[in-house]
C-alpha cells in the first residue's frame, strides 16, 4: 500500500449511468472521487472548497453537454478564477466536432477525450 496521498478528482457529467462508471473506475485505481451532475453544481463544490485546499480536487474531468452549465462554461469559470487558474481540466466527450476541441485548446484545457472512456484513457 501506498503512503502518497490519493489523486482527488471531481467527475462532472449529467449522465447517472455514465458518472457512475467513471467513479468506479477511479476508486479502483485510488483516487478520492467527488461527482456533480452539471457545471453549475462543480462550480459551486468548487467554490465551497474555496478555502480549504487540502480538499480541493487536483484534476477536474468533465462532459461537454450538460444542462445549467456546460463543461466549456465551467472551465471558462475555472481558469477565469486566479485560485483555479492551473488546476487541471480534462474533458470527455461524445462531440467529435472540431470547433469543440479547438476552444477547448484556446481556454487551456489539459487534455480532450472522445467518450466512451475506458480504464486506459483514466
Amino acid at each position: 500500500m501506498s503512503d502518497q496521498t490519493p489523486l482527488r478528482i471531481l467527475v462532472v457529467e449529467d449522465s447517472a449511468v455514465i458518472r457512475g462508471d467513471i467513479c468506479q473506475i477511479l476508486k479502483r485505481m485510488s483516487c478520492e472521487v467527488a461527482a456533480a451532475e452539471n457545471g453549475r453544481t462543480a462550480w459551486v463544490i468548487l467554490q465551497s472548497l474555496k478555502n480549504d485546499p487540502v480538499k480541493l480536487p487536483d484534476l477536474v474531468l468533465s462532459d461537454v453537454n450538460m444542462p445549467e452549465m456546460d463543461g466549456i462554461q465551467l472551465l471558462e469559470k475555472i481558469r477565469a478564477d486566479k485560485q483555479f487558474t492551473k488546476l487541471p481540466v480534462i474533458i470527455l466527450t461524445a462531440n467529435k466536432e472540431e470547433l469543440l476541441r479547438m476552444t477547448a485548446l484556446c481556454l487551456d484545457v489539459n487534455g480532450f477525450f472522445i467518450k466512451p472512456a475506458d480504464k486506459a484513457q483514466l
